[in-house]
């Protein structure tokens, strides 16, 4: 794993363009600011508009927190004046790394746990861990090697073709080969 200082990190257009933040060598929150300052992939006025939301999330009490989410990333984002460069040349990028989805897909309340605990604590918590290899290896097959060590049945590539319920709990699931499991517990992952 390679730690990145900060968020010096290099954010790379299909159109060409590209802009490393630099920053966070002072206290928070004023790192966040030196680091969306110099961010050039932008207009002054986009950047400040990133600077709006961190204030945003500075002020943002944790009862209205919570209400955020019942709201999309972009919906969030867009109440609080991000432009469409803003959005495309840095707030997709952050939302695709941080949670995995589009904007519009992705919940507001979760980006702003993220962004608090990334931005608004020490300066630290904005750097950038960057594994050596790929996720699988990193992540999917330890968790596969944990789950079958306590006795999970863990079926990969398999094609379902029903799921067995009585009484409104799952009791097992038929494969397309015509194979069954009995279960409990079923958890499916999709693409």
């Amino acid at each position: 794993m390679q730690r990145s200082r900060g968020l010096a990190l290099e954010f790379r257009h299909m159109d060409g363009r590209s802009a490393t933040p630099q920053g966070c060598s002072l206290p928070q929150p004023f790192g966040l600011a030196q680091a969306f300052l110099g961010y050039r992939m932008l207009s002054w006025k986009s950047r400040i508009g990133i600077l709006r939301v961190a204030a945003a999330l500075y002020r943002l009490p944790a009862q209205t927190l919570q209400a955020l989410d019942a709201v999309t990333a972009a919906a969030w984002l867009v109440s609080l004046g991000q432009d469409s460069d803003a959005m495309e040349y840095f707030w997709t990028p952050v939302i695709l790394a941080t949670l995995n989805a589009l904007p519009g897909q992705a919940s507001a309340y979760i980006l702003a746990t993220v962004l608090r605990a990334m931005f608004l604590s020490d300066a630290t918590a904005s750097d950038m861990l960057l594994p050596d290899g790929g996720l699988s290896d990193m992540l999917i097959d330890p968790a596969i090697v944990s789950l079958r060590d306590k006795g999970v049945a863990v079926l990969e590539r398999r094609t379902l073709t029903s799921i067995r319920t009585a009484e409104g709990k799952v009791v097992g699931v038929m494969f397309a080969d015509g194979s069954e499991l009995a279960c409990d517990t079923l958890v499916l992952a999709l693409p």
